[in-house]
């Protein structure tokens, strides 16, 4: 009975976004708890493929989720492209300009995907920024994940990340350098402990 409802749920959450934030949607989505998807700004636009699964729903993980999945972009021209297979258990994805996942990647729960650094550095230009949204060059830089990517829990990818196909991410990494494909990164900074 749980599929069924879930099943409906995902339906009616896929129809609700594409009418009302022009979201594209796949087809044959799993959704274990309502993630949260939004669009920000004029001309944003968010791109999901087949086969996503999002997982927002405590019990549905075995460690847990610490909210909900946060697809979101911030700002005016944004764009979140996922591609087919792909997995979230809740993270949190935050596009100010470019955010690209590849086909069969998987996100574990509570990990941070962002193409910026969510409010400025110099405290006397903090408080304008969070109230605006806006941030000038050189604090926002596309992020792109490839195929086949395994990003553990509680990682995050900071701007301008580039990771390579077949590329494992730890617990708890931060990355802030790019990942060569089929590379094995841990730790804070991340640093690289298997190569392809």
């Amino acid at each position: 009975m749980q599929n069924v409802l879930d099943d409906l749920i995902a339906l009616f959450y896929k129809i609700w976004l594409s009418a009302v934030y022009k979201i594209h949607v796949g087809s044959n989505w799993t959704l274990l708890g309502l993630p949260i998807i939004r669009v920000g700004g004029v001309g944003s636009r968010i791109r999901i493929g087949n086969h996503f699964r999002a997982i927002s729903r405590i019990r549905a993980n075995s460690i847990g989720v610490p909210g909900p999945v946060v697809i979101r972009t911030t700002q005016s021209n944004a764009e979140i492209v996922i591609g087919d297979n792909v997995g979230v258990s809740g993270c949190v994805i935050s596009a100010a300009r470019y955010i690209a996942i590849g086909d069969n990647t998987l996100i574990g729960s509570g990990a941070l995907i962002m193409d910026n650094d969510a409010h400025l550095l110099v405290a006397s230009e903090r408080h304008s920024s969070i109230m605006k949204q806006r941030f000038p060059k050189g604090h926002v830089e596309p992020v792109i994940i490839g195929k086949d990517v395994f990003v553990g829990a509680r990682a995050i990818i900071l701007k301008g990340v580039h990771i390579g196909d077949n590329a494992i991410i730890g617990a708890g990494a931060v990355v802030r350098d790019d990942v060569p494909g089929g590379a094995t990164v841990i730790g804070n900074p991340a640093t690289i402990i298997k190569e392809a």
